[in-house]
């Protein structure tokens, strides 16, 4: 009999997260430190993960674009900003277009807008 490993155990929705899940639930706090380098290893972490599986990991940052704090919100913005530079991170972020998160959906029109400019944000409201 082989031995039972944890992944045999854990539920299904467990073995299922993905990075960008596992980021989600600190991305806003870790962001809005005062210390610098807990920042920059969260935006390193989120960067490595958006090569891996960029819509998951856009989703969820569309879902932060609203955070109350100021520097959280900033770095959000960037950091989709950096991902949306490659044809990938675009993707995804059409992607996100139908996801049935209204925040998601919501922070895709403010990102259309500054990835293809003005007008792009009533083809978001449309295509909703």
């Amino acid at each position: 009999m082989p031995p039972a490993s944890l992944r045999s155990i854990l539920p299904i929705s467990a073995k299922g997260r993905t990075e960008a899940d596992r980021i989600e639930p600190i991305l806003v706090e870790s962001l809005a430190s005062p210390l610098s380098l807990e920042r920059k290893r969260m935006e390193s972490r989120v960067l490595r993960a958006a090569k891996d599986e960029p819509e998951g990991m856009v989703a969820a940052l569309l879902r932060n674009t609203d955070a109350k704090n100021e520097d959280a919100r900033e770095s959000i913005r960037g950091l989709l900003d950096e991902i949306s530079q490659s044809r990938e991170g675009k993707a995804a972020v059409l992607e996100n277009l139908s996801h049935p998160d209204q925040d998601v959906r919501k922070g895709i029109k403010t990102m259309m807008v500054r990835i293809w400019g003005e007008g792009t944000d009533s083809f978001a409201a449309d295509y909703e």
